[in-house]
């Protein structure tokens, strides 16, 4: 899986609430961006990256500091809150991956 993320051509993405509370999502959307920056800085071709948005909307992710409070119960439910003590993922990166994204599309 991590070999196909760093080496796939596009790569398509559901923005929901539920994707952003889960661990392997976000580990497949950071892999993007961070391929993306990579390959602006050395002049390579990009990959192509696809947000659907579900239940989310580009203006959401352009400012994303509300979402903690409005998809709280359902980060909850998908043991986001757990992630942030035990994974790579926090507030913070989530934040600011999706206002990476939201510069992305449109």
């Amino acid at each position: 899986m991590i070999a196909a993320m760093e080496s796939a051509l596009c790569g398509v993405f559901i923005m929901s609430p539920e994707f952003l509370a889960k661990k392997w999502p976000m580990k497949e959307l950071y892999c993007f961006l961070k391929r993306q920056e990579e390959a602006k800085k050395a002049g390579c071709k990009l990959p192509n990256l696809f947000p659907v948005f579900y239940r989310l909307s580009l203006e959401e992710c352009g400012a994303p500091e509300d979402l903690f409070a409005q998809y709280g119960e359902i980060f909850e439910k998908c043991g986001f809150n757990e992630h942030m003590r035990t994974g790579p993922t926090n507030q913070k990166e989530v934040q600011d991956a999706l206002q990476k994204l939201s510069k992305y599309t449109g």
